[in-house]
């Protein structure tokens, strides 16, 4: 579902000489990463929940990780056996801990030690949107910091 934005600069005030554009825009992917609180050495058996999960996919000579496939929140986790997780596919940001509590829970039902601690940390967010209005890059990039020129168009 697209939501209605007004731009605004960093300090929450209108965007200078913009108006009040408004902006179609909706989130298409958050990427979140999670460090379980595995003792220093201890290694999770990823071949262990493999066998006990049918959403689960796990080849270790193509991917060092195992794939899990959630359905409520939609989401695609790597395990990796260090204890790092990856999580993929979520359409809101808050949605980041329901996945890793149902993800734990699952570890757990296979009997596999998870620690007892745990670090969620939102790594990226991608949104796509319409600005109704045609935006000269030439112009934009000479007026913005840190633009390369090689990039626009790609």
């Amino acid at each position: 579902m697209a939501k209605k934005r007004t731009a605004r600069s960093s300090s929450g005030e209108p965007a200078p000489n913009l108006g009040e554009i408004m902006a179609d825009w909706q989130v298409e992917n958050v990427v979140a990463t999670v460090t379980l609180g595995l003792e220093p050495g201890e290694k999770i058996d990823l071949n262990t929940i493999a066998r006990k999960f049918a959403d689960c996919e796990y080849n270790p000579e193509r991917f060092p990780g195992l794939v899990m496939h959630i359905d409520d929140p939609k989401a695609t986790i790597l395990i990796f056996s260090t204890g790092k997780m990856v999580v993929t596919g979520l359409r809101e940001s808050a949605e980041a801990g329901a996945v890793v509590t149902n993800v734990i829970k699952n570890m757990k039902q296979a009997k596999v030690d998870v620690g007892s601690e745990l670090e969620i940390t939102i790594q990226s967010i991608v949104a796509s949107g319409d600005l109704h209005v045609r935006i000269d890059l030439n112009e934009a990039s000479v007026m913005m910091t840190n633009v390369n020129l090689s990039y626009i168009g790609r």
